[in-house]
């Protein structure tokens, strides 16, 4: 059996998803340090998954398309549908980018708790305020 090589889309996905982890990311990186690396990781890891998942969609959804028989050496009983691949692989999708959202929205709340605090601590005073003495 011959090997095809990556295809270009396949390359384009997983560059575009280790960009998007890297620079997501690089939102805490001037207040949390720790933060940013570690949500970094999880987004790699997100990357990792997301295309290791999209490689065995498109093997499963190709082996239907083609015909089991024709693909496999005997009927597999266990194989799903088409259908319940593509909501099952969607609803991965989904839950892989809720949690970067979630944990986005975190790094983002201890930011602004930390800005309230540094503005409650410190005067802090705008431009359009009066100063009156």
């Amino acid at each position: 059996m011959d090997t095809a090589p990556v295809r270009l889309e396949y390359l384009n996905y997983g560059l575009a998803l280790t960009i998007f982890s890297l620079r997501y990311a690089s939102v805490f990186w001037h207040s949390n340090k720790g933060f940013a690396t570690v949500f970094s990781l999880q987004l790699l890891i997100n990357t990792f998954h997301g295309m290791i998942s999209y490689s065995a969609f498109t093997v499963i959804y190709k082996v239907h398309v083609v015909g089991t028989l024709r693909v496999l050496l005997e009927s597999m009983p266990l194989l799903l549908n088409p259908y319940t691949v593509i909501i099952l692989h969607l609803i991965s999708s989904i839950i892989l980018l809720a949690s970067s959202s979630v944990l986005y929205h975190y790094g983002y709340m201890k930011i602004q708790a930390f800005i309230q605090l540094k503005a409650r601590t410190t005067c802090i005073s705008s431009p359009w305020q009066q100063h009156t003495r």
